[in-house]
C-alpha cells in the first residue's frame, strides 16, 4: 500500500480526487437536483419542515456578522423568552463559509447548493482514505460511492442537512492511517487532526461525540489484536490523539460554555428506542432506494421505528457478503479482525436500547449502558450507521483490490451492490416546494412588521416553515415560535400551544388564547391561508374579536395595544393544571359512559369516543394524520382501561391523589410505577423521552389503568373533584375559570 501511494504524485492524487468528486457531483445532480433546475429558489432538496431550520441557520450567520449580534443568544426566536442556539443545530462554520453565497442567492438556493454538494464531498473524502489504503483508483472510487450515497445519506438527504456533514470522519481515519505508517510527522498530525476535530465540532456536536466513541472502540480492538511493532505504533498514536482532543476542547470551549448554560438538554430530545436500526433494515431498503420502492419492501419498512429519514441502516445483502468474504479470507490479519468487530459493534449499538424486528421489541441491547456517556445522551443510535457504511466501504475497497478475488466475482459484487444502493429514480421524490406565502417574499412583511413586533406565525413551530419565513423577510421581526428541537418551557407549557399543534381538545379556549397572547407580548398573528387547518385556526382566533387583514396569501391579526390586560395575571402553570384536569376527567367520563352503553373495552379509543359522540363539542382527534394528542385512552391487559394525559409534572401531580384509589395501575411520570404489579421488564428498563423536548421542566405522561368498576367510580369522583390552583378574579376571565363550569360547557 505504501508503494502504491509513493508511485502516485501529489498532483496526480489531487487530480484523481477532483475526478472522483466531479463524478459524484454529477451523480448527485442527476438524481437529486434535476427536479429543482428551474426552481432553485422556490423548491428545495428534501421534504417536510425540518429543512426550514437549516435554511434559517444559513441566513443567521451573515445576519450576525452584518449586525454584530450575539451568535448564540437571540430573542428573535421564541420571543420574548429567547433561545440559546448552541442547543440547536446551528452549524456556525457552515453558516460562515456559505455566508457570501447566501447573501447573493438567498437561503433556499444556498441550501440547495449545500445539499447537492455534501454527498459528493463525503464520497470524495472516503475516496481519499481508500485510495491511500489500497493504492488503487477504482476500488477507492467504488468505496467513495458506497459512503457518499449510502442509504444512511439518502434518508438524511430528505430532511437533515446537519447529518450530511460527515466528510471529516474519513479525513480523521486517513490521518490516523498516515500516522500509523509514519508518513506524517507527529507535530503535523496533531495540527491536522486537531483542525479536523474542530471543524467536525463546529459542524455537528452529535457527530463529534459519536466519532470519539467509535474511534475508542476501534483503537481498543486494534490494541487487542495487534502485537509487536504494530502494537507499538498504535500505542504511540494515543498520546498525539489525546493532545489533539485536548487542544480541540480548548478551541471549542466558548461554544461549550454557551451549550452548558442553565436549561441545556440533559436527556434525549427524541426517543433512542424509536430512532434505532431495525434488524430487518440491515437488509431491507426503504423507498429512498430503488429496490425499496415496491409493495413488498414498503410493507416491511413501514413497520420500522422512527421516520423514513432515519431508516438508512440497509447495508444490503451484496455488501454484507462482500464484507464476509474478505473478512473470512483475511481473518488471521489484525486489520481484518479490527474492522470486522468494529463494524459489528457499531451495528449492535445502532440497534439502540431495545432490539426491534419489523417494529416488534425483542430484547435489551448495549446502548442502554452507552447512552449514559457524556454528550452521547442526546444522540440517536441509528446515526451510528454512518460509521458502519464507512467501515463497510473500506472493506469493499480492500476486497476489490485483493488480487486473490476473481475478476468475475468483482464485477458481480460491484454490480449487485451498486444496484442495491441506487437511489429512488423519481426526480419528484427528492424535492418539495417551499410554499412560502408571498407576504414574506414581496416586501409586505418588511412594511407591516418590525423588530418591535412579536409575531405568532401559524402553522406553529415544527408544524410549518416559520423559520424560513423569517429568513426570507431578512430577520426583521421577532416571533414567539421556532423549529429548534428544544422549546422553552415558558412558551411550550401554555395549553393553547397544543391547539396550535392540532390537538383540538382545548378547554376554555378564549381564556387560554388571550392569556397566552398578553403574557408573551404578541403584537401580531400571521396565518398562512394555505394551511390545511386554517379553517379551525380562524375559528379559534375569532374569539379575539379582531378584524383581520387579508394580504398576499396570509391573514394578519393585529393585536391592539393594551388588549386582554385582565388576562395578564393568569399564569401558564395555573392554566395548564386546569386544562390537564378537564381533559383527564372528560376522558374518564366519556369512557365510563361508553362502557355503560355496551361498548367493548378492546375497541375503546379516542376514535371510538368521537364516533359515539361522547366528547365535548369542538373536541376532535385526527387519527389518520396522527395529529398531536395530549390525552389517550385504550384497553390494557385485556380487561383494564388505561387513561393518559401529558403535561409537566407540576401540572399533572394534583391529579394523582384524586384518582389513585380507584386505579389498579398508575404510572407517573411514566414509566415510574406508583401502583400495581410490576410491569413488563422492558417497559421498566427503558426511559422513554418525555412528550415534548423543552428547556426546563420536561413534559411527561400520567397513565392510570382501571377496571370497568374502578372507571365508573373514578368518573363519579370527577363530578365533584376541583382543581387546587388559585382562581382568577380578573373580570370575565375569572368567570371562565370558575370550577363550577363543566368540560362540556367551557368547550362550547
Amino acid at each position: 500500500m505504501e508503494e502504491g501511494g509513493e508511485r502516485t504524485t501529489r498532483s496526480g492524487t489531487r487530480f484523481e480526487w477532483l475526478a472522483a468528486f466531479s463524478l459524484y457531483l454529477g451523480f448527485s445532480i442527476v438524481f437529486f437536483g434535476r427536479g429543482i433546475i428551474w426552481h432553485f429558489s422556490d423548491y428545495y432538496v428534501g421534504r417536510g419542515n425540518d429543512p426550514s431550520l437549516y435554511m434559517w441557520c444559513l441566513a443567521w450567520w451573515p445576519h450576525v456578522i452584518r449586525d454584530h449580534l450575539n451568535p448564540f443568544f437571540t430573542d428573535i426566536l421564541w420571543a420574548p423568552v429567547g433561545f440559546n442556539l448552541a442547543w440547536a443545530t446551528c452549524f456556525p462554520l457552515l453558516g460562515i463559509v456559505t455566508g457570501p453565497l447566501e447573501m447573493a442567492l438567498g437561503p433556499v438556493a444556498t441550501f440547495n447548493v449545500v445539499m447537492l454538494d455534501l454527498p459528493p464531498l463525503a464520497g470524495a473524502c472516503a475516496f481519499w482514505l481508500c485510495r491511500r489504503l489500497t493504492g488503487r483508483f477504482v476500488p477507492a472510487l467504488f468505496a467513495g460511492f458506497l459512503f457518499g450515497f449510502s442509504p444512511f445519506v439518502l434518508g438524511q438527504l430528505l430532511s437533515h442537512l446537519n447529518q450530511l456533514l460527515i466528510f471529516p470522519i474519513p479525513i480523521l481515519a486517513c490521518l490516523a492511517a498516515m500516522r500509523l505508517d509514519e508518513s506524517i510527522a507527529t507535530g503535523r498530525f496533531v495540527g491536522l487532526f486537531t483542525l479536523t476535530l474542530v471543524v467536525q465540532f463546529f459542524l455537528l456536536l452529535e457527530l463529534f461525540a459519536l466519532t470519539a466513541l467509535v474511534g475508542a472502540i476501534a483503537i481498543a480492538l486494534g490494541l487487542f489484536f495487534t502485537s509487536g511493532e504494530t502494537r507499538r505504533k498504535v500505542l504511540a498514536m494515543l498520546a498525539p490523539v489525546g493532545v489533539s482532543y485536548a487542544l480541540a476542547t480548548v478551541a471549542v470551549s466558548p461554544y461549550l460554555y454557551c451549550y452548558f448554560q442553565p436549561g441545556h438538554p440533559t436527556q434525549p430530545l427524541w426517543s433512542p428506542s424509536q430512532y434505532a436500526a431495525d434488524l430487518l433494515n440491515f437488509v431491507i431498503p426503504t423507498p429512498a432506494n430503488l429496490l425499496g420502492d415496491n409493495r413488498f419492501a414498503r410493507a416491511i419498512s413501514n413497520r420500522f421505528t422512527g421516520t423514513l429519514y432515519d431508516q438508512g441502516a440497509c447495508l444490503g445483502l451484496p455488501l454484507i457478503l462482500i464484507a464476509a468474504a474478505w473478512i473470512r479470507r483475511h481473518w488471521e490479519e489484525p486489520l481484518a479482525k479490527t474492522l470486522a468487530l468494529t463494524l459489528l459493534g457499531v451495528c449492535v449499538l445502532a440497534a439502540g436500547p431495545l432490539l426491534h424486528v419489523a417494529g416488534a421489541t425483542v430484547l435489551p441491547m448495549p446502548w442502554l449502558i452507552v447512552q449514559r456517556l457524556p454528550l452521547i445522551t442526546g444522540a440517536m443510535p441509528v446515526r451510528l450507521m454512518v460509521f458502519a457504511f464507512l467501515l463497510a466501504a473500506v472493506i469493499a475497497a480492500l476486497w476489490l483490490a485483493d488480487p486473490a478475488v476473481s475478476p468475475r466475482a468483482k464485477w458481480l459484487g460491484v454490480a449487485a451492490t451498486f444496484v442495491m444502493m441506487l437511489p429512488n429514480p423519481r426526480a419528484s421524490y427528492w424535492v418539495a416546494p417551499t410554499g412560502t406565502p408571498a407576504f414574506f417574499l414581496n416586501g409586505a412583511s418588511r412594511r407591516m412588521l418590525s423588530q418591535s413586533d412579536i409575531v405568532l406565525p401559524l402553522p406553529f413551530g415544527d408544524d410549518g416553515m416559520c423559520m424560513l419565513w423569517q429568513a426570507e423577510s431578512g430577520m426583521n421581526y421577532r416571533m414567539a415560535s421556532g423549529l429548534t428541537g428544544l422549546v422553552p418551557i415558558q412558551v411550550r407549557r401554555w395549553p393553547v400551544v397544543n391547539a396550535f399543534y392540532r390537538s383540538w381538545d382545548l378547554p376554555e379556549p378564549e381564556t387560554q388564547l388571550k392569556a397566552f397572547i398578553v403574557n408573551l407580548g404578541i403584537t401580531a398573528i400571521v396565518l398562512d391561508d394555505s394551511y390545511r387547518d386554517a379553517g379551525r385556526i380562524k375559528k379559534l382566533l375569532s374569539l379575539l374579536d379582531i378584524t383581520p387583514t387579508h394580504v398576499s396569501g396570509v391573514t394578519l391579526y393585529r393585536i391592539p395595544a393594551g388588549a386582554f390586560a385582565s388576562y395578564r395575571s393568569l399564569s401558564p402553570i395555573e392554566l395548564e393544571r386546569r386544562a390537564a384536569r378537564i381533559r383527564f376527567q372528560t376522558i374518564l367520563r366519556a369512557s365510563a359512559k361508553y362502557i355503560a352503553q355496551g361498548g367493548s373495552v378492546q375497541k375503546l379509543s379516542l376514535g371510538s369516543l368521537m364516533a359515539a359522540g361522547l366528547l365535548p363539542k369542538g373536541w376532535s382527534f385526527d387519527m389518520k394524520r396522527n395529529a398531536f394528542r395530549d390525552v389517550g385512552v385504550g384497553s390494557w391487559k385485556k380487561n383494564l382501561i388505561a387513561v393518559g394525559v401529558g403535561g409537566t409534572p407540576s401540572a399533572l401531580k394534583p391529579l394523582v391523589p384524586m384518582y389513585l384509589p380507584e386505579a389498579d395501575y398508575a404510572y407517573f411520570p411514566f414509566p415510574h410505577q406508583l401502583k400495581g404489579r410490576r410491569s413488563n421488564f422492558l417497559v421498566r428498563l427503558t426511559e422513554p423521552v418525555p412528550s415534548g423536548a423543552v428547556s426546563g421542566e420536561s413534559f411527561r405522561t400520567l397513565i392510570m389503568a382501571f377496571t370497568p368498576e374502578g372507571l365508573r367510580a373514578a368518573a363519579r369522583r370527577s363530578e365533584t373533584a376541583h382543581d387546587s390552583s388559585p382562581a382568577h378574579t380578573g373580570g370575565s376571565a375569572g368567570a371562565a375559570l370558575s370550577p363550577a363550569a363543566s368540560p362540556r360547557e367551557v368547550s362550547r
